[in-house]
């Protein structure tokens, strides 16, 4: 078996929750799935990549794209 397709159904799915900030600072909420169960991530974003996730997250962009299913 090609190691390569064994790495790759070991890795997670992400899924954006959220973008937003608060008093810490600017962030994204990431759910990640597992094999074997799921974690959610806060992530830290910068100020540029903030504004530009955001407004692609409101517009729901990443719904749109195909094979993402």
């Amino acid at each position: 078996m090609d190691n390569t397709m064994t790495r790759n159904r070991e890795l997670p799915q992400f899924e954006i929750l959220d973008v937003s900030k608060d008093d810490i600072g600017r962030y994204a909420k990431i759910k990640a799935i597992y094999p074997d169960g799921e974690i959610t991530i806060r992530w830290g974003l910068d100020s540029l990549t903030y504004v530009n996730l955001k407004s692609t997250f409101s517009a729901r962009v990443f719904d749109r794209m195909p094979n993402l299913n």
